[in-house]
């Protein structure tokens, strides 16, 4: 049951349930303030879609749930009179299949906290799971947010995995061109777009289970389409994102991948790389050497990677060329019960 309470003044002061046209902008106001120092470029990005998308959203109207952003707008918030204090975005998980449940931006207003206002959120969200008959509850944390991560164990969450959202920052020694390092005679080849469901099937091998079901594994994001094929050749044409997709093949299948976005225009680059289980330290300081390498022939931007914290020769090889950790986040999952 939602929790209720009227002030002296008549005025509402609780959790309800999110509405749209009424919230957006507060709910969009609380997860800039609590997040958006520190997201990367693309997040950054994303966040400014939707600060327009709060300014706009009574002239949306209905029309508000066919945006990219409408399950941000689903969940419950905490309201003291007619300003939005405390949000919580609840949304099904495709990754983890029928009754898994994503809880998201948790977050409350300063001036409102030590009050037991998240507690609530994150009590009527639970509630809210065992209605629809959901069994599990996931959710990130950061590591150094220790009032929240208290909170989630306090209501039995366990810690399941850890994401790490590594950065090369730029100093005098961390863009030194890699030349003479052993481990660039990897057997790298030019990896194919034909070759995406190749890249599925590695990447859900070598992603944990935990971090599938917080990031699911969408086929459609292996497989590039004609139009947008043509639309990446024209932008590597172009130099203004430059995508090398390399990867080391095993018997007909992808052992690991190593794809890299540089840029002359954008004040960063970006990495992925995935190493199947099977060859856990075989690869992975040659497929770091090998990006440092290419991005040497582009402006001394930072580096982005993000890497499972269980992928240990990775992290290790990474921290060995100059990688920091920016942030990390835990993985949380809570079994529900109906007697909970």
């Amino acid at each position: 049951m939602v929790a209720r309470a009227i002030s002296r003044k008549g005025a509402f002061s609780g959790v309800r349930p999110i509405d749209p046209l009424r919230d957006a902008r507060g709910v969009v106001r609380l997860i800039d303030e609590a997040f958006g120092g520190e997201l990367n470029p693309t997040a950054r990005k994303t966040l400014r879609d939707l600060r327009w998308l709060s300014r706009t959203a009574w002239l949306l109207g209905p029309f508000l749930w066919m945006t990219p952003f409408a399950d941000l707008f689903s969940g419950f918030v905490w309201v003291e009179g007619r300003q939005v204090v405390g949000n919580v975005t609840l949304t099904q998980s495709r990754g983890g299949g029928p009754g898994c449940w994503l809880v998201s931006n948790v977050v409350v207003d300063p001036a409102y906290r030590r009050r037991g206002i998240g507690r609530a959120l994150m009590e009527e969200a639970l509630a809210h799971i065992r209605s629809r008959n959901g069994h599990r509850a996931i959710l990130q944390v950061r590591a150094d947010n220790r009032a929240a991560v208290h909170l989630y164990r306090d209501m039995r969450f366990v810690a399941v995995d850890t994401l790490l959202k590594m950065r090369l920052p730029i100093t005098p020694s961390s863009h030194r061109p890699i030349t003479s390092s052993p481990h660039l005679s990897l057997p790298l080849r030019r990896r194919g777009y034909d070759e995406w469901y190749q890249e599925y099937l590695l990447a859900r091998e070598a992603v944990p289970a935990a971090a599938q079901r917080m990031h699911p594994l969408d086929l459609s994001s292996f497989r590039v389409e004609w139009d947008e094929r043509i639309l990446r050749w024209f932008r590597n044409w172009l130099g203004s994102v430059r995508e090398y997709r390399l990867g080391i093949g095993q018997q007909g299948a992808l052992g690991a991948t190593l794809t890299v976005w540089s840029g002359r225009w954008r004040p960063y680059h970006r990495v992925e790389i995935i190493v199947h289980p099977d060859h856990p330290g075989q690869w992975e300081q040659g497929l770091v050497d090998h990006a440092l390498a290419l991005l040497h022939r582009y402006p001394c931007h930072p580096v982005y990677i993000e890497v499972c914290a269980a992928h240990e020769a990775l992290v290790r090889a990474l921290k060995g060329r100059g990688f920091i950790t920016d942030r990390e986040l835990v993985q949380m999952e809570l079994e529900l019960t109906r007697s909970q």
